[in-house]
């Protein structure tokens, strides 16, 4: 059961970073002054 929850944890993860990273890339958050720091600083979020 655990198994299956950590694997439902990390994909809902993915699902929101690549969500967000295309939301960035097509320029939603135009403006704004904090928007590129994930796709700058990946492997900090990766590990957190």
């Amino acid at each position: 059961m655990i198994f299956i929850h950590n694997i439902t944890v990390i994909s809902l993860i993915l699902l929101g970073m690549t969500f967000y990273v295309n939301l960035v890339v097509q320029g939603f958050f135009k403006g704004q002054k904090h928007e590129r720091v994930v796709l700058e600083h990946p492997g900090t979020f990766a590990i957190v």
